[in-house]
């Protein structure tokens, strides 16, 4: 199979995220979700099979050493030696982070509110912006954004530093995140240094032994405006709620040696940029705050009250007691579950 075949599995890739976008907007979301997993699913294993054939990984198939891809919001550059992508980035706005997870009605209200007060007259345009901010979410998914990640440090201490990256779209205009793996030497008993890492999977994709994390945050679009940048380095391994994100800065030059790349040439970073952790908080999440966040996700997504209380009694089972806007988003979901619960009763009663 030629590099033809995969490109052209790589557009139907496309194809099936946008079916995902379709189904999400006119189905339950859960069914949504099932039936874009079951495409990529299969999406992958038609990739596997191209790849084996061609003896790589991801979407490099022609003879070149390195690929770089760009996408809505988020462009990759991906060496095929190493088989994983090492510094995809992503351009983040207050826009983008306020309304991924909101209802039509909602964007409907911000744009009529936050941009021009003829914005919410025009549907179309709407329906356009929800699409793109849906087709920059679908695009994260495909492989050549991806590498192997501990799944405690995914779901825990990356997932809070994520968090805090979308939180930064409350305070700055514009915000650019650059990740991407590292593989790091580690010293051993006779202090000698070597690179080692493990692989995964039939065509051994290797597994790094840390992450990055790049990021510069912008105030204002006007040109004298000063940029917060910060650099972090993270072990690919569980971190617990103790770590704090200023514990895994680095230098940006010392990452620009561990890494290789020079990240943001044109920028005159002495001049123009402060330290993001001087600036701002850098501050994660506590293991309370990230709980009630999880569970206030959990509460918006109820469908039954079972489903609902059972989310409030394990976090007060963890020790933690839900805030004054968690109380209260549990009570307004809970009024709409028993609305809707009294109505298909009395719809199952009357058929």
């Amino acid at each position: 199979m030629d590099a033809e075949k995969a490109f052209q599995l790589e557009g139907e890739s496309q194809t099936w995220h946008r079916e995902y976008q379709i189904v999400t907007n006119k189905l339950d979301k859960e069914v949504g979700r099932k039936c874009f997993t079951q495409r990529l699913a299969k999406m992958r294993n038609m990739l596997e099979t191209v790849m084996r054939e061609k003896g790589r990984e991801g979407y490099v198939v022609g003879e070149v050493e390195e690929s770089n891809r760009g996408f809505r919001n988020e462009g990759h550059s991906f060496p095929s030696a190493v088989k994983k992508p090492s510094a995809p980035l992503n351009n983040l706005s207050n826009w983008s982070s306020e309304t991924l997870d909101t209802s039509m009605d909602e964007v409907t209200n911000q744009l009529s509110t936050k941009s021009s007060p003829s914005a919410a007259k025009h549907p179309y345009s709407v329906l356009c912006f929800c699409s793109a901010l849906q087709q920059a979410m679908a695009e994260t998914f495909y492989l050549s954004n991806i590498v192997p990640q501990n799944y405690e440090n995914n779901a825990g201490f990356w997932n809070r530093l994520e968090m805090y990256c979308r939180e930064l779209t409350h305070r700055y205009e514009n915000v650019w995140v650059i990740s991407g793996p590292l593989t790091l030497p580690r010293s051993g008993t006779d202090g000698k240094k070597t690179v080692s890492y493990q692989v995964i999977g039939k065509n051994e994709v290797a597994v790094p032994t840390h992450l990055y994390k790049v990021i510069l945050a912008q105030k204002s679009s006007a040109p004298s405006a000063l940029m917060a940048l910060g650099a972090f380095v993270v072990p690919n391994k569980p971190i617990g709620f103790d770590h704090q994100l200023p514990e895994y800065q680095v230098d940006l030059r010392d990452l620009e040696k561990m890494s290789g790349i020079t990240f943001f040439p044109a920028l005159d970073k002495s001049r123009q940029c402060r330290d993001l952790c001087a600036t701002d908080t850098c501050k994660l999440l506590s293991f309370a705050e990230f709980n009630r966040y999880i569970a206030g996700r959990k509460v918006q997504n109820a469908r039954t009250l079972h489903t609902l209380e059972k989310v409030m009694a394990k976090l007060q089972e963890s020790g933690i007691e839900p805030d004054e806007y968690l109380q209260n988003l549990y009570q307004k979901k809970k009024q709409e579950v028993e609305v809707k619960e009294a109505s298909e009763g009395r719809a199952a009663k009357g058929a």
